[in-house]
């Protein structure tokens, strides 16, 4: 009986599961279709609701997700899932500078990758949280 707990805590290991939060179609799926090409399992969500409902059904190794959607922004997500899973990596985007509390809660996450950006900029920050990618 060890063995299959064994297998099961090693599967969950190796998911690789990144959530997308975008409501901007098009960045949503590059962002997939390149993560996927990378070997990562890739959810995404158009709202911060629907991500918030996605991290409540299964576990993310990362959360990348736009600073400006409708309704809850960026920071809003960030701030409730800091509340319900407290040290999740959380990496957002946006085409803009922030300060203030703003510039607080970005140096909680693991920062902002700035649009436009270079895939390159992306896959770096892919090796910090899957090394073996």
């Amino acid at each position: 009986m060890i063995e299959p707990q064994i297998e099961e805590t090693a599967a969950a290991t190796l998911t690789r599961r990144v959530l997308v939060v975008d409501d901007e179609e098009s960045i949503r799926l590059l962002l997939k279709e390149y993560l996927e090409l990378s070997g990562l399992e890739v959810c995404t969500a158009l709202s911060g609701t629907e991500a918030l409902r996605l991290l409540r059904e299964r576990p993310f190794d990362l959360v990348l997700c736009d600073v400006s959607m409708p309704g809850m922004d960026g920071f809003d997500v960030f701030e409730r899932v800091q509340e319900t899973h407290p040290g999740q990596k959380f990496l957002f985007i946006s085409g803009y500078a922030f300060a203030g509390s703003r510039k607080k809660l970005l140096q909680k996450s693991m920062g902002l990758l700035t649009k436009p950006f270079h895939l390159n900029d992306l896959n770096r920050i892919m090796m910090e949280v899957f090394p073996d990618l």
